[in-house]
């Protein structure tokens, strides 16, 4: 059965986790609306990863369509050449590589026209993506957000948003899981299990939701502890009804990466 602490809830068997993340009576917190175009509120309040329902699935198979067009073999060999070449540069950093490389590689083969640009850009608006981020992060993040919307100009609005949200989304999750395995010395199928990049996920009780015996209110938190479920790889990237539409693109760049570093990978 769920637990419950001073904040809310915890799932953290497997099945918990399962049952919350894909029972649809549960959501996310929504970003509010922002009507200043190129603001870091405006892209949260334009993506799919702070949206529930209709609108969450219309923005999601925006997603799915742009992601599409990114061969995961081909996203592994560019992160791979990427990486390589970095590490050629005087004092390569591994830590700085794991947050780049995968960008650049995804941000060139989503049709940036400056990926260099679009790495930075990506960096800032990783900083204060989530709620809450403090006033300097804020403000990196909206600079990063217009840069991102002015190398895609070109594009439609909402095609623009997809390719900013799968740049932005994939950057701290992928190079946590490069770091992770650089520093623990793992496979990556190892590194999932023992330090899951995304150790936690929230939902929210849209409605009154009697689970597993537990009564939880409307408006309630529950946090389902990744980590701490009987196999962590299999729900590392979700599931449910917000499954991770990247993981095979996730897992295809840290390999490249990981392999240009001379890393275990596999």
């Amino acid at each position: 059965m769920l637990s419950r602490n001073a904040d809310g809830w915890v799932a953290t068997t497997e099945p918990e986790v399962r049952a919350v993340l894909g029972d649809d009576r549960f959501g996310v917190a929504e970003a509010a609306p922002d009507a200043v175009v190129g603001t870091i509120a405006w892209l949260r309040a334009s993506v799919s990863r702070f949206a529930n329902g209709a609108e969450h699935r219309r923005r999601r198979g925006l997603l799915e369509t742009e992601l599409a067009r990114v061969d995961p073999a081909r996203l592994q060999r560019a992160a791979h050449d990427d990486a390589a070449a970095r590490m050629r540069t005087p004092a390569p950093d591994r830590a700085d590589i794991a947050r780049r490389a995968p960008t650049a590689a995804l941000a060139s083969l989503l049709g940036l026209i400056d990926p260099a640009a679009a790495v930075d850009a990506v960096l800032d608006c990783a900083a204060g993506y989530f709620p809450g981020a403090d006033p300097a992060a804020e403000a990196r993040a909206d600079r990063g957000t217009a840069t991102l919307l002015t190398l895609l100009a070109e594009l439609p609005l909402d095609v623009a948003i997809a390719r900013i949200t799968l740049l932005v989304q994939g950057c701290a999750a992928t190079a946590t899981l490069i770091e992770s395995a650089l520093t623990h010395d793992q496979p990556l199928e190892t590194v999932l299990r023992a330090h899951p990049p995304v150790p936690a996920m929230r939902r929210i009780a849209g409605t009154d939701v009697v689970l597993d015996g537990a009564i939880i209110a409307a408006g309630e938190l529950v946090v389902c502890d990744i980590a701490a479920a009987s196999d962590p790889a299999v729900l590392t990237f979700g599931a449910g009804v917000r499954p991770c539409p990247a993981s095979a693109h996730a897992l295809a760049a840290a390999r490249g990466v990981l392999d240009a570093l001379g890393a275990v990978s596999r």
